[in-house]
């Protein structure tokens, strides 16, 4: 029996569209090949970014609820000097459709284990970029790194753990994060919450945190909330805390106060505030200072070498007295953990008081400079 004009004409629309789903299946398949896919990704990113990635391993994929690559032992590599500065036990990257269509390529989240950033590696790949302005990539689903490890000239940064639900330039970022700072003898370990009002270069912020300082003898807990700006000049970060609510043990004291740091080639604070309590540890003050042992309104100052090697220059003031005074942090605990050293502390420093009484006479318009031979 034949088959009448519009039979035929359906069946002809049938095979073709089996043809084009068979054709576009196979094709489809040969574009999602983990291999072939990988290298397409990674080809198109680093050929806009001027990279070379390598990895070892087959990798994976899967597609809900979009394209998701899985990259083992993921390295890359400037190819100005043939260096990895930044490699990665496990990567996963999920993007759009767009991307593995051939569009520009654009990434929808980032999580990466056990990342080591050499940050040092990172400037000299980015000296070679052109000039233009910063701006902050998009994650519309986030970023997540477990157990980072960051590695710069004179410091570290590992056991890193960061989780943010989303990023875009200018838009409001909430960030978890944790990690072991590390430089020579001091450790810092931190776990808290970061608010910024805007992601980019200059921006409000408040911060909360928790963790441990060790300066090389004792781990001591603290916590920290505050609230300011930072911006990431040319030359320098600066950091501007309106509000600082510090809480920790002697030998460090507790603080209200506000603050202001500038990293760069060398390291400025400057804090005011009140100390809550004297510290227990710390020298005794002068009389008649001692008598006020808590809320002491100080102000602190540091131009130096990012150690803290340099003197600290602190002020206190107490009713009518003032004690100013220089110091260096390593000589107060080297004088703390001597039991037979000297009585006085190893700093010099100036006391002014209105009126003091000695064995009943009343003195009028003391100053009394300290100098011990402590001091360098």
């Amino acid at each position: 029996m034949s088959l009448s004009k519009r039979a035929r004409r359906i069946w002809i629309f049938l095979i073709s569209l089996g043809l084009l789903l068979a054709i576009g299946a196979w094709w489809v398949n040969k574009q999602l090949e983990p291999t072939k896919l990988t290298h397409t990704v990674l080809g198109k990113i680093g050929e806009e970014l001027n990279l070379k990635f390598e990895f070892d391993g087959l990798p994976s994929y899967a597609m809900k609820p979009e394209p998701r690559l899985v990259l083992p032992n993921l390295k890359v590599v400037n190819p100005a000097d043939s260096k990895v500065f930044l490699s990665a036990k496990r990567v996963e990257i999920s993007l759009p459709w767009s991307t593995i269509l051939g569009d520009t390529p654009h990434i929808t989240r980032i999580t990466a284990d056990n990342p080591v950033l050499n940050l040092a590696g990172l400037q000299a790949w980015q000296a070679t970029r052109p000039a233009t302005p910063f701006e902050v990539p998009t994650f519309t689903s986030g970023l997540e790194i477990n157990n980072g490890l960051l590695l710069d000239t004179g410091y570290s940064i590992s056991k890193m753990n960061l989780s943010m639900p989303n990023l875009e330039n200018q838009q409001p970022v909430n960030v978890k994060l944790a990690g072991v700072f590390h430089q020579e003898k001091t450790t810092v370990s931190f776990d808290g919450s970061l608010t910024l009002a805007k992601a980019g270069l200059n921006s409000e912020f408040t911060l909360e945190s928790k963790g441990e300082l060790n300066l090389g003898d004792k781990p001591i807990p603290y916590q920290i909330m505050t609230a300011g700006n930072f911006a990431s000049l040319e030359k320098s970060f600066d950091i501007k805390s309106k509000t600082l609510d510090w809480k920790s043990e002697s030998p460090l004291p507790n603080l209200q106060a506000n603050l202001a740091v500038g990293f760069g080639d060398s390291l400025a604070i400057h804090s005011e505030g009140t100390i809550s309590e004297w510290p227990k540890d710390w020298p005794v003050l002068p009389a008649p200072m001692n008598h006020q042992t808590k809320n002491i309104p100080y102000q602190l100052h540091y131009s130096g070498k990012p150690d803290f090697s340099d003197a600290i220059t602190l002020k206190l003031s107490v009713d009518k007295s003032q004690f100013k005074s220089m110091l260096k942090i390593a000589d107060i605990q080297q004088w703390i953990e001597q039991k037979d050293g000297s009585p006085l502390p190893p700093l010099s420093g100036q006391f002014d008081t209105p009126v003091i009484e000695l064995d009943g006479v009343s003195l009028e318009g003391v100053s009394i400079e300290i100098t011990p031979d402590a001091v360098k």
